[in-house]
């Protein structure tokens, strides 16, 4: 549970510049793993991580990994952590999305009678390729090649037509440190930052070919110390040549 509520700070905090928050609790027991009472509304949140594949029978190995390392990451605090989540497809990355959305609708029929609303929110930035997405990095006007803003429709428009099967959810949320974006499945009472209407149009001609794209992706995690003192200097210092 405190896991959880460390988790779910960023997204609680941004939330705040849409809807205007009355009051967060645990579910107890869960599903789902909060409720937020806004509006008058009682929406059932449920909580879960993005993952960039699906780890197949032998169960999670990687997040195991990921977790040790994430553990050694605090009681060692080095200027920069990596760690690699190795490489993947977009189709292997949208099935993993496409696994977890479906588990955890299944779950929601039990309870989602009981709210107005229901939302399952996913942290972006285990190492899946959503990160970009949430945090809206991906415009003609940042300077991108037409390839890569292609590939990054391509990942959306393909989220988006896995999310209509999503009910009872009324809102897939992605957020990946402060940032928000918000999936449409049965619609909702608050507006909240949906995705661009140029992007989505731009994956929907996008050729299939990007499905099969290969990335490598990564987690990185920086500490800063302040008797090192400016912390752009310090950015520099901690870069890996």
């Amino acid at each position: 549970m405190r896991g959880e509520a460390e988790a779910i700070v960023p997204f609680m905090d941004k939330l705040q510049d849409f809807v205007q928050v009355e009051d967060v609790s645990y579910q107890i027991p869960d599903p789902p793993d909060f409720v937020i009472k806004a509006a008058g509304k009682k929406i059932g949140m449920e909580l879960t991580k993005s993952n960039p594949k699906q780890f197949g029978n032998g169960g999670f190995k990687k997040i195991g990994e990921f977790k040790k390392w994430q553990q050694e990451a605090k009681r060692n605090p080095l200027p920069r952590h990596e760690f690699e989540w190795g490489e993947f497809t977009l189709k292997e990355s949208l099935a993993a999305f496409q696994e977890e959305v479906e588990r955890k609708s299944k779950r929601a029929k039990i309870y989602s009678s009981c709210f107005d609303e229901s939302w399952l929110v996913l942290q972006a930035e285990g190492g899946s390729s959503l990160g970009g997405l949430a945090e809206g990095a991906y415009a003609s006007n940042r300077g991108h090649k037409e390839t890569v803003l292609d590939y990054a429709g391509k990942n959306l428009y393909e989220m988006c037509r896995i999310c209509k099967t999503a009910s009872p959810f009324n809102l897939v949320l992605l957020f990946c440190g402060p940032n928000i974006l918000a999936l449409p499945v049965l619609g909702s009472a608050f507006k909240l930052p949906i995705p661009d209407n140029d992007l989505l149009q731009r994956g929907e001609k996008a050729s299939e070919d990007f499905l099969n794209w290969k990335s490598k992706m990564r987690s990185i995690t920086r500490h800063y110390d302040e008797s090192q003192g400016d912390i752009d200097t310090w950015f520099k210092n901690s870069q890996i040549k």
